[in-house]
């Protein structure tokens, strides 16, 4: 069945609001400080060190970091976790759906089908690099399907996330290889 002219417009304004709003550059979560905020924090908190009383306090969170540390880091990895989510749920489910397997609202009119990010085959196929070039870059960047935007606005924060929630996606019982 060939498509008619009205389903293809229909397509190309999907596809246009789909780019667009996947485009959008979203203002940080509430609560959130960009990277360079956080690495002066630190770079200020050492700093401050150099005193005796600075020395003492050092002393004692350095014995008591090394029982916090393993706690802060698994706040800052559930952190990075529900950013990830939230960036997919916001940016990729349209597409591939909000478990991941390529069947959003949206996969039914696009083609090639939107990729199973829950498929181990192609999980074992790809780096984190390659799968963040096609979210920053797009499909074409990559050698696949233009269908798939770039999202240019993103931070390398917001990338490493996304790439962190699709590799959670991972599913062994993953069926669909298309995408």
């Amino acid at each position: 069945m060939r498509p008619t002219r009205i389903q293809i417009s229909i397509i190309t304004v999907l596809a246009s609001t789909l780019w667009l709003s996947g485009c959008s550059k979203n203002p940080a979560p509430e609560g959130e400080r960009p990277d360079s905020a956080q690495s002066e924090t630190s770079q200020s908190e050492t700093s401050q060190s150099g005193t005796d009383e600075g020395s003492q306090a050092s002393s004692e969170q350095s014995s008591q970091g090394q029982e916090s540390a393993p706690k802060e880091e698994t706040e800052q990895q559930q952190a990075m976790s529900a950013k990830g989510k939230k960036l997919y749920q916001t940016r990729c489910a349209t597409c591939h759906g909000k478990n991941g397997k390529g069947e959003g609202m949206l996969a039914k009119s696009l083609d090639p089908k939107p990729r199973d990010h829950t498929n181990p085959e192609w999980q074992d196929s790809v780096t984190d690099k390659e799968i963040a070039t096609v979210i920053k870059d797009g499909g074409p960047a990559a050698g696949l399907s233009a269908t798939m935007p770039a999202h240019p606005g993103l931070s390398d924060s917001d990338v490493q996330a996304l790439v962190d929630y699709i590799r959670s996606l991972r599913s062994e019982g993953s069926s669909n290889s298309e995408g």
